[in-house]
């Protein structure tokens, strides 16, 4: 959203609750049927009659409607521009535009929820956070979008430093703001990233004006935000930090491709690595176990049914082995499978990083390029299967005993109720760090992936 107030202020977004009207709508209306019973209990007990359930309902949507209107207002702001005095009005307070030198671009997906938010920080101490796009809560529209790319433009934020090596190389290249913009974009989850300014006049589509180019004509946001590496020195010209190649070098560049992945598939063919037949054994023994768990289910509903059926003379406790030990088996089985896919992921990177070492001597060029398709897919893949279901079933597991304990408190043993619980909790303390740290190593593995992809993952433009 982008409006114009008195004089030549603009403002650009606002609570994005009154601009997804619908989605509130159907939210609180589906969050108000399922607790109305609450309010409209208490409404009968205060004799209202038939209207109780009805008030309850409106009660329950119109508290869930305020609540939700509260919390994006308090999550996301607006801010009011007054260009002609470089001014910028934060969550109520003017500041100067000047003042504003730090910005944080997140992304957050879960689902089918997908949102990305500009965090704007004054040196004077306020700050606002913009819902630029999202879905189901929208973001801002095309017009918001070229006030804010405006806006950007007379920021003087300063470009956050270059970090370390992602590859554990002290002497190795280092990540610019856009490359850790991009890899917060391949993050499962999504992450934050502090940017400077190029970087997000890319993102919204409105780069620089070039040749004569006006700002009312910059591009529209892209659907897919555009995050392009730093220029290198050959075959290329550097626009800022864009970079474009002509179409006969897109095409060279092409043929390169082509001839990097033959190369790359080459040497996979030549060295397989011996975890792909364990994954695939796991797999077909994990498979099995699961359908022998269901036939002995399917066969003990059919006995249970039929007193002459194929179960029916067979002890309840041999049923029950054959259906819980199969099962038990399957995660075990499955447990391998995460185990052996994750070797094979770390044997191809690997080769990945060995076929980089030995195709730059020939080439130098190739870290440009980018490693070949089928070496970047180990990078693309997770190689943290494995810790993964370990802390989901130390979090399951730890859950169990915290419920556990509640017997032995009821059964007067408070002590052994104590040690159950303090057990629980710890399990689940320990999943919960682990999954933490789970995710701090995807994060890793998605800037080595805009690290190691060079152009695969970040093309330069075509020049047209």
């Amino acid at each position: 959203m982008a409006a114009s107030t008195r004089g030549d202020a603009v403002r650009i977004g606002g609570n994005p609750g009154l601009g997804s009207w619908k989605v509130v709508l159907v939210v609180t209306a589906v969050c108000g049927g399922v607790l109305s019973a609450f309010p409209g209990a208490a409404y009968v007990a205060l004799g209202l009659g038939e209207w109780s359930w009805v008030l309850g309902f409106l009660t329950a949507w119109a508290i869930i409607a305020g609540a939700l209107l509260l919390g994006l207002h308090l999550a996301y702001g607006g801010l009011v521009w007054y260009p002609s005095e470089r001014a910028v009005e934060l969550r109520g307070r003017r500041v100067p535009v000047d003042s504003i030198t730090e910005a944080w671009r997140s992304l957050s997906s879960s689902g089918t929820a997908t949102y990305v938010v500009y965090r704007f920080v004054s040196t004077e101490g306020p700050s606002v956070r913009l819902l630029v796009a999202g879905r189901p809560m929208k973001g801002l529209d095309s017009g918001g979008v070229k006030a804010l790319a405006r806006f950007v433009r007379e920021l003087p934020l300063v470009v956050p430093d270059a970090q370390a090596s992602p590859l554990g190389d002290e002497g190795g290249p280092r990540l610019t703001d856009r490359q850790r913009a991009a890899a917060v974009s391949f993050t499962t989850g999504g992450g934050k990233s502090r940017v400077g300014r190029e970087t997000l006049l890319t993102e919204l589509g409105a780069d620089e004006p070039r040749n004569g180019e006006s700002q009312e004509n910059a591009a529209p946001a892209p659907d897919v935000p555009a995050y392009l590496p730093p220029a290198s020195t050959r075959r290329h010209r550097p626009a800022g930090d864009r970079v474009v190649i002509s179409a006969r070098e897109a095409a060279r560049l092409e043929r390169e491709w082509e001839a990097d992945d033959q190369h790359a598939e080459r040497m996979l063919a030549a060295d397989p690595g011996r975890a792909q037949t364990y994954r695939r054994l796991f797999f077909w023994l994990t498979a099995g176990s699961l359908a022998v768990a269901v036939i002995a289910i399917v066969l003990a509903i059919v006995g249970e049914d039929s007193s002459d059926g194929l179960l029916g003379s067979v002890d309840d406790d041999l049923v029950v082995a054959l259906i819980i030990g199969p099962g038990l088996l399957a995660l075990l089985f499955y447990i391998g499978l995460c185990a052996a896919a994750d070797a094979q992921l770390r044997h191809v990177r690997r080769l990945g990083r060995r076929w980089l070492d030995e195709r730059s001597r020939d080439d130098p060029e190739v870290r440009t390029r980018g490693l070949a398709a089928s070496l970047l897919a180990a990078w693309v893949g997770s190689a943290l299967r494995l810790r993964s279901v370990l802390a989901f079933l130390l979090c399951l597991l730890g859950s169990f005993v915290v419920i556990a304990s509640v017997f032995f408190f009821t059964d007067d043993s408070p002590l052994g109720g104590a040690l159950c619980l303090a057990v629980g909790v710890a399990l689940v303390v320990v999943g919960v760090l682990l999954f933490l740290r789970v995710q701090r190593r995807k994060r890793a593995d998605a800037e080595q992936l805009v690290l190691l992809g060079g152009w695969r993952v970040l093309p330069p433009d075509i020049e047209r």
